[in-house]
């Protein structure tokens, strides 16, 4: 195959130099093979190789169809229904983040979502990540799961979410009214007890109706009660609760009543598993469950684009391949896909009239194959391209170990690749010592104590922390983001955040998000043993990272003051380089 590639790569290099014009003089547009599939299909692009005309001559002797590089999934525009429509189409999909629109439609209100594509067959759309308030003392009445969904429950008091988590460890849940929407086939996964998938049956955990339901283990994880899963699922006034004899995972959301049984016996005992390699007595969040919603409902939406469904194309009395136009762009030029919409005579006598071009839809950044180096590069060669999660490879080459990070497009210019999304320990003590950011990246901090994080963050709630290694290969512009506390964007002098150099650094103020001392802005980066902070006349972004001493400056004063915003809901920051 490679040979073959070489061999058409060669020969159109060597009619590159061909002139084809128009009757007026004007050079013809002119395209190139991008590469050939498998199946001998070829991707055109728009460039200078060869004119619509020869494009059109091996058209017509079958030499080329037309096909565009699979982006379903990967951009707004080509959202699938769910993940299990990805995985019926592209069954080589990687778990990952994509593009879904559950209700089909012009993609408007197309969201990410993350896909697992592994498990149990894949095919399975993550609709909730949480996590524990009091994982230490787990049979306690202050132990629930955190967040919650938006389903309906009179007596839980935690945290209700309506975002949509975009990894295992993004403790969010997408809008529960769209659940049902996804499928009726769910599966949970959890670090500390069994992974089940189950069915519906008179019981509904989509629909919160009580009632049977038909499961499966998938994963056993724990070395008791071998076998066992639930059968019933059933409401509370505090949470959802799937029985086996009694509570087999009880999704409880009340920090002052009961306790979250996760018991692969479905006896409601403490018989999850405990003491997780990674966890410490400095966190309760280190215990990570997920649930997942599997579609097993398929609809599909057949275009109408120009009309041309009812044409006949027949060639020797067969159906001949025919093709939809996907888009126009502003220039006029069409996307051309294999489908049903435009037999190949019609794809041909257009481009022969000169009313088509062709050309592929931009797949920077949305595959592995087409990494970028950063979110800045992304900016630079895609200016339209949407804030969200794309695919980077800080240090180029091959892109085997290219990796998926969240982009700001938006603010400041854009081009910000997110390396640290945080949270507080004690947000509502915040001047206490028991108050830090958590979790801290990687970098030197040789009295911090909370939880150290090298997992890349896909949202600004999903609280962890690019290795801090990265860091420098992605540039040196930082921005940081805080709903408590003002926006900043800096440039390095003799201080450096990304070198971990204390010094001078040049900032603007991005967004005033307190009222208080407007303009005011830090000058230098300083170092302290837990953790690094930006400086104005005294602290204004402190990241502490110890629960025994100190507290997390966030002042827009720059006073090391308690001038933060007070009350406000999910309180967080983020660190951003460019």
């Amino acid at each position: 195959m490679k040979s073959g590639i070489l061999h058409i790569i060669f020969i159109l290099a060597a009619m590159s130099s061909m002139t084809f014009r128009t009757a007026s003089g004007q050079d013809l547009p002119r395209f190139k093979v991008l590469e050939m599939d498998t199946n001998g299909t070829l991707y055109l692009h728009k460039t200078s190789i060869l004119c619509k005309r020869e494009i059109a001559e091996r058209l017509t002797e079958g030499k080329y169809q037309l096909a565009e590089p699979n982006n379903l999934g990967l951009s707004k525009d080509f959202a699938v229904l769910t993940c299990k429509t990805l995985k019926q189409k592209v069954p080589s999909a990687d778990s990952g983040v994509y593009w879904i629109d559950p209700d089909g439609g012009s993609h408007g209100n197309a969201f990410q979502a993350y896909c697992d594509q592994q498990t149990e067959g894949g095919g399975w759309t993550l609709v909730w990540s949480y996590t524990f308030t009091d994982y230490s003392n787990f049979q306690k009445a202050s132990n629930a799961v955190t967040p919650r969904p938006s389903w309906t429950t009179s007596n839980a008091n935690v945290r209700v979410s309506t975002t949509v988590p975009f990894s295992e460890t993004h403790y969010e849940a997408m809008d529960f009214s769209l659940w049902l929407s996804i499928g009726k086939e769910f599966l949970i996964k959890s670090n500390i007890n069994n992974w089940i998938a189950c069915k519906e049956g008179s019981g509904s955990l989509v629909q919160q109706r009580d009632g049977t339901v038909s499961c499966k283990l998938v994963k056993q994880l724990s070395g008791q009660c071998s076998g066992v899963v639930p059968n019933r699922v059933k409401s509370s006034s505090a949470e959802k609760t799937l029985l086996s004899r009694n509570h087999y995972y009880y999704f409880e959301g009340n920090r002052s009543e009961g306790w979250p049984t996760h018991d692969p016996c479905g006896n409601n005992q403490a018989n999850q598993l405990k003491a997780r390699p990674y966890i410490t007595s400095t966190t309760s969040t280190s215990a990570v469950s997920r649930q997942s919603i599997r579609n097993n409902l398929m609809l599909r939406v057949l275009p109408s684009a120009f009309g041309f469904q009812a044409r006949q194309c027949l060639t020797i009395g067969q159906d001949a391949p025919r093709f939809k136009v996907l888009e126009m762009d502003s220039n006029g030029t069409l996307y051309l896909h294999k489908t049903s919409i435009l037999c190949i005579g019609e794809v041909i006598k257009r481009l022969t009239e000169g009313k088509y071009q062709l050309a592929e839809p931009s797949n920077l950044g949305l595959s592995k194959e087409f990494a970028m180096l950063n979110c800045k590069d992304l900016k630079q060669k895609v200016p339209s391209a949407d804030s969200g999660v794309y695919w980077i490879d800080p240090d180029g080459g091959s892109h085997g170990n290219a990796f998926q990070a969240y982009c700001d497009q938006q603010t400041g210019g854009g081009g910000w690749t997110l390396v640290y999304s945080y949270t507080f320990t004690d947000y509502s003590s915040f001047t206490s010592s028991g108050n830090a950011v958590t979790p801290r990246p990687s970098w030197s901090a040789s009295s911090a104590n909370v939880r150290v994080s090298t997992t890349v963050p896909l949202s600004e709630t999903h609280y962890e922390a690019m290795n801090f290694a990265l860091w420098r290969s992605i540039g040196k512009e930082f921005l940081i983001k805080s709903n408590i506390n003002n926006w900043i964007a800096c440039k390095e002098g003799s201080g450096s955040i990304v070198q971990q150099k204390q010094g001078s650094i040049a900032c603007k103020l991005v967004r005033q998000v307190s009222d208080q001392c407007p303009g005011i802005v830090p000058k230098s980066v300083q170092l302290d043993n837990n953790g690094m902070y930006l400086s104005s006349s005294s602290f204004y972004y402190y990241f502490d990272g110890n629960t025994g001493d100190d507290w997390p400056t966030h002042d827009p004063c720059g006073k090391d003051q308690e001038n933060n915003l007070k009350g406000v809901l999910n309180p967080h920051g983020n660190i951003f380089i460019r």
